[in-house]
């Protein structure tokens, strides 16, 4: 079934008059600015908020927060958190601008100062990063990556030491913490710009490509995340009074039609999902999709159960192909290419060929995309029953 779903689709990047070569050139700009023009805070308890801020976003987790109080024995971290992914490891940050706003760079007796500090904190580290104002060095990088050898054959923490240049260019993957601290910098009256903006904020566009198609069918089971499913659900709620209120209200009525498009599939997504009661592990925040076939004989619940999960996943493959539409007409208005964002892939479908044990291998992905006939003729999203006819009719009559 799999492969009548996906060769439905095939070959629409190139019906769309885009090479996926091009594509993979593109690359994500939202705020692109120079660390010359990013000027550090002026105070370090500033600094410190920002980076708390910053590596909340980094680690995908509102589980961050600053350590005690100034005055208070600290071991060498300032701000500490157990990043998504890290299985609640914890990680642990010192930020360095509070020593060193004179200008002055830091030394290697800091660095390894720090380092002896944070041996002591607990729970005990397993990353810790020194987040410093002063430019990037060579010199004090190599002897971070020395230290982290040679704790790994310890067992314990890795050092990284960021710069103020690989700080800005962190900075530039979050426009939230942008515009929280350098308002000024990235300020625009382009209406287009902060619709989109807010669109793809909200949406959680950055993630969509792994809430999409890499979570959804990695496994045999399908599955999703309680977080994507509450971030489109809270973003459908805000994006009706985005849409009305100044100045998104003079935006491009061809954006504002995409993101109504996006919309439609995004309220058909939700209603799958949430159309059996499904298994949920608190400790993953990840659901289970786990169909109810009732009733039914038990050679046909197979097929009812391919059924479903076809809807769901050609569903996800609309999602994609909707936000696409969106940064296609956003890009079109641009004038600065240098700002165009790049298109999100899906995976057809994960090779068979990949480990007993890790992570599977993906095949290439696609870049899903609306042709020149469903932009013409026959029109953006069609539809849930749209949808169910056309897998119903490919698991039954196929």
């Amino acid at each position: 079934m799999k492969y009548h779903l996906t060769k439905h689709y095939s070959g629409q990047a190139a019906e769309f008059g885009v090479s996926q070569s091009n594509l993979k050139q593109q690359v994500l700009k939202l705020k692109n600015i120079p660390p010359v023009q990013i000027p550090p805070p002026k105070n370090w308890q500033d600094f410190e908020s920002l980076c708390c801020d910053l590596w909340a976003q980094v680690w995908n987790t509102p589980n961050i927060q600053k350590n005690g109080r100034s005055g208070q024995t600290q071991h060498g971290v300032d701000i500490f958190g157990s990043p998504s992914n890290a299985y609640g490891k914890y990680y642990g940050i010192q930020c360095k601008g509070k020593d060193n706003y004179s200008g002055s760079m830091l030394t290697l007796r800091e660095l390894n100062s720090e380092v002896e500090k944070a041996s002591r904190f607990l729970p005990r580290l397993e990353c810790f990063i020194i987040a410093t104002t002063s430019v990037k060095d060579a010199g004090i990088e190599m002897r971070a990556r020395e230290i982290t050898e040679e704790n790994r054959k310890k067992g314990i923490f890795s050092v990284h030491v960021f710069g103020w240049a690989d700080i800005v260019e962190r900075l530039s993957e979050y426009p939230e913490v942008i515009d929280k601290y350098y308002s000024w910098a990235i300020k625009s009256n382009d209406p287009n710009e902060k619709l989109f903006e807010s669109w793809y904020r909200d949406a959680d566009i950055k993630n969509l490509q792994t809430n999409a198609n890499i979570i959804p069918f990695q496994l045999f089971n399908i599955r999703f995340t309680g977080k994507f499913l509450h971030t489109i659900h809270s973003y459908l709620m805000k994006i009706e009074t985005n849409l009305k209120v100044f100045p998104s209200s003079s935006a491009s009525q061809t954006l504002k039609e995409a993101i109504v498009n996006f919309n439609h599939v995004a309220t058909d997504v939700l209603k799958s999902c949430y159309e059996f009661e499904n298994k949920y592990d608190i400790e993953s925040d990840v659901y289970t999709y786990w169909i109810d076939t009732g009733d039914l004989p038990y050679h046909e619940q197979g097929q009812f159960i391919d059924l479903k999960k076809g809807i769901l996943m050609v569903l996800f493959y609309n999602l994609v192909k909707a936000a696409n539409y969106v940064i296609y007409i956003r890009n079109s208005l641009i004038l600065d290419s240098s700002r165009t964002l790049d298109f999100i892939g899906f995976i057809e479908h994960f090779n068979p060929n990949s480990p007993l044990f890790g992570d599977p291998y993906p095949s290439p992905e696609y870049y899903p995309l609306y042709s020149e006939r469903e932009l013409e003729e026959v029109g953006l999203y069609q539809g849930l029953e749209n949808i169910e006819q056309y897998v119903h009719d490919q698991v039954y009559n196929g």
